[in-house]
């Protein structure tokens, strides 16, 4: 336990401590993290992008390797079957990865102008950092899924590819 510490009278002429600064007195703070929040958002949204664009490509790739070993004569049965199965799980799983999921942006500038019109700067850029901060961890959550599916896509491509090759080399007629 921490001795007590004697209590003595302030006087007019000792210094206070010093103020913490008010909102006003932080407007080139709030500037500087909405900026910084601003930047991670649009670094999200590109990266999504990338990630639809890679999903695309994976399904297109199942497809077509699905295609392919279809047309051959003669393949396996049983590699053929479990390469069927990890091309569909591709397909399925670059299709979860690519799906439009409604991202969260910010603001809704009807709602900006409607709470924030009345606001000071401060509180305005205030009330942006945290809409942003908010908007930024619930599309998170659903580019952590679209990551998610798109790995396991191309896992299952892998597993697909290695397959058909197996498939392809041990035909059915041996």
């Amino acid at each position: 336990m921490a001795p007590d510490r004697p209590v003595t009278a302030v006087s007019a002429t000792e210094p206070e401590a010093p103020a913490r600064p008010g909102l006003e007195d932080s407007v080139a703070t709030l500037e500087l993290i909405n900026a910084e929040i601003s930047g991670r958002l649009a670094r999200q949204a590109a990266s999504g992008t990338q990630i639809d664009t890679k999903a695309a490509l994976l399904a297109g790739v199942a497809a077509t390797a699905t295609q392919f070993l279809a047309s051959r004569t003669g393949p396996h049965p049983i590699f053929a079957m479990g390469a069927y199965i990890a091309y569909a799980c591709a397909f399925l799983t670059a299709v979860g990865a690519y799906v439009l999921a409604r991202y969260e942006d910010v603001p809704d500038p009807r709602q900006l102008i409607r709470h924030c019109v009345h606001l000071t700067k401060a509180e305005t850029l205030a009330q942006l950092a945290a809409t942003r901060t908010w908007a930024f961890e619930a599309n998170r959550r659903k580019h952590l899924h679209k990551v998610v599916f798109w790995w396991i896509s191309v896992a299952s491509l892998t597993v697909g590819l290695a397959l058909s090759a197996i498939a392809l080399v041990y035909t059915g007629s041996s």
